[in-house]
């Protein structure tokens, strides 16, 4: 099936898998698939002489390996097109996994390689600032847990406890705080993670604990050079900064702490380091644990919600709210002890360049 729209984007072409575009499991196209879509390079490549266009492939899988397996059947879809007469230095192409939506009026049923749930986007725009432009209006998504049951009337909060190897403070939960992103307006998700609607009219997302980290599409690659397109920009106070909370009797530091602007550009590990026993008599400034984490965030109107995740270290996951121009924020460490799940409340600062590394 095919379901195709222009507009400021240019020709916006999107093609159901169908079970006849590829080899089941592969990114081996069809006979049938290579001729339709090299009839569709031709028809650009003839059509767009002397004005030429951009062109970005997108690939939508949602089947297992869907993240790599959309980038390959991307960039075999890429290469039919510069075959057939496009010039490789104007194709762009990018995997999205499960990560966006079908077309709006597209109706996709039981996830199957027969919808368009699994399918190639061919985006035609006239240049790459006009990508950037696209890119950050795209709608991505996954499945939000459902909402979290109303506390019990006077319920009292758990007492604080230190528990753990690394001698945090928190106290048990099961679900995690609900972070609270301001008034609506603005901004927006970015990479998976879309806040949901609270009883008013500010937006949240549930905590990280019960949240799995957001599958990111990958970069944006030219066809020609081999090189993603750099969305070169940062939020202000996440620009490389590290930062540093006291949590019990450890100092927890993230450094590489870096937001890009654009919506759609992958946000870069960051490295985490806890100090055991910082604040106690016998602190080594030697670093107890060191690890790159996965990092993820969201821009609201007022606040940028930064996460990482390290599920197997021993911090799972942490939030760190950011409100706009601070040098600081609100974090929610996550940890397991006693065979349950502790949060711990702690202030994050931007540390001087050079500490604690």
């Amino acid at each position: 099936g095919v379901h195709g729209k222009s507009g400021t984007a240019g020709l916006d072409v999107q093609v159901a898998n169908n079970n006849d575009a590829f080899v089941a499991g592969t990114a081996d196209l069809t006979p049938h698939a290579q001729t339709y879509f090299g009839e569709i390079a031709t028809q650009v490549a003839t059509s767009e002489k002397g004005a030429p266009q951009k062109l970005v492939v997108i690939g939508h899988n949602t089947g297992p390996g869907g993240m790599r397996l959309s980038a390959e059947r991307a960039r075999a879809v890429a290469e039919v097109l510069s075959q057939h007469g496009v010039a490789a230095n104007d194709i762009y192409y990018q995997g999205a996994g499960s990560t966006e939506p079908p077309p709006q009026g597209v109706v996709v049923g039981p996830a199957s390689s027969d919808t368009f749930a699994n399918r190639i986007e061919i985006v035609s725009v006239p240049n790459v600032a006009a990508i950037k432009r696209f890119v950050g209006r795209r709608s991505v998504s996954i499945p939000m847990p459902p909402p979290l049951p109303p506390a019990p009337p006077h319920a009292l909060p758990p007492k604080l406890v230190t528990a753990g190897l690394y001698g945090f403070q928190g106290f048990p939960t099961t679900d995690g705080s609900v972070i609270d992103l301001g008034p609506r307006g603005g901004g927006g998700g970015l990479l998976g993670l879309v806040p949901m609607a609270n009883a008013g009219e500010n937006e949240s997302v549930p905590a990280c604990i019960s949240m799995p980290p957001a599958a990111e599409p990958t970069g944006i690659r030219n066809l020609a050079t081999g090189k993603d397109i750099d969305f070169a920009g940062s939020m202000p106070n996440l620009y490389g900064e590290p930062w540093a909370a006291r949590d019990g009797r450890s100092l927890v530091t993230l450094t590489h702490v870096r937001v890009p602007r654009a919506r759609d550009a992958k946000v870069p590990p960051a490295t985490l380091r806890i100090f055991k026993g910082w604040f106690t008599a016998t602190k080594s400034q030697t670093a107890s644990y060191t690890r790159p984490v996965a990092a993820e965030a969201i821009r609201a109107r007022h606040a940028t919600l930064y996460r990482v995740y390290d599920r197997n270290g021993p911090i799972e996951c942490m939030d760190v709210l950011v409100p706009k121009g601070k040098p600081g924020g609100t974090g929610y460490v996550y940890y397991r002890a006693e065979n349950r799940t502790f949060e711990s409340k702690v202030r994050f600062h931007a540390i001087e360049r050079g500490t604690a590394n």
